[in-house]
């Protein structure tokens, strides 16, 4: 756009190749040219009047292109300011459609975000629950053997209550399944979890490399309106 303006600056008073591009100066640049060589003629057959006549009529040619370039110019200028103002406002528009684009998926990092630590919580409570849990079966089962030591031992004594050991046996042989059972269904769930965290890490990776390669983009984009 400056280099345009300095240009026209540029230019000299009289006609040039440039004033033949457009139909306005075209004329006039005849109309120069036409008044020059009557000018000539004037001044070879030495004649005063038909000089200054002709001096005159140059002069007026010569106002007359300066009037239709300086339009000419000005409109050139004009139309390729509305161009810059498209250019720009099409610019602007794509750096607005960045920054939703960045926002929105900052808006999403944040939610996943959130709920990364919500399962980490839940992880957490659940690893506190299972130490409680184990805690409590090496308990229970330190006490079931205790007692079975004590059953043993009396076993002599006690003889006449077979049919009771026998049961509290298979008791404590279902009780020591179904714990067994429950720690498998804990440990699955653990290992479902984890999974779960694992994937949910690599999406946030994944956006923020998206959000850092759109923050790249508005970068040039803005450097590019800026030159």
């Amino acid at each position: 756009f400056m280099s345009a303006i300095n240009n026209y600056q540029n230019r000299g008073p009289l006609p040039d190749l440039k004033d033949l591009e457009h139909c306005n100066t075209a004329a006039t640049t005849m109309g120069v040219y036409s008044s020059l060589g009557t000018l000539a003629f004037s001044l070879a057959s030495r004649n005063p009047f038909a000089t200054w006549t002709s001096l005159a009529a140059l002069a007026g040619s010569l106002f007359g292109h300066h009037s239709a370039r300086e339009a000419t110019e000005k409109n050139e200028l004009r139309m390729t300011t509305y161009s810059l103002i498209d250019v720009v406002t099409e610019k602007n528009d794509q750096i607005k459609t960045k920054d939703k684009i960045i926002q929105d998926q900052q808006g999403e990092i944040e939610r996943l975000t959130a709920i990364n630590a919500e399962l980490e919580e839940k992880v957490k409570r659940l690893e506190q629950t299972q130490k409680s849990f184990d805690e409590l079966n090496e308990e229970h089962i330190k006490i079931l053997e205790e007692q079975t030591k004590q059953i043993e031992e009396k076993r002599d004594i006690l003889s006449k209550l077979t049919g009771l050991v026998e049961g509290y046996e298979t008791r404590k042989a279902k009780h020591v399944e179904e714990m067994r059972e429950t720690r498998q269904q804990r440990e699955a769930l653990q290992s479902d979890i984890k999974a779960l965290l694992a994937e949910q890490k690599r999406i946030n990776e994944n956006l923020a490399e998206r959000v850092h390669r759109l923050g790249e983009v508005a970068s040039r984009v803005h450097q590019g309106v800026k030159d």
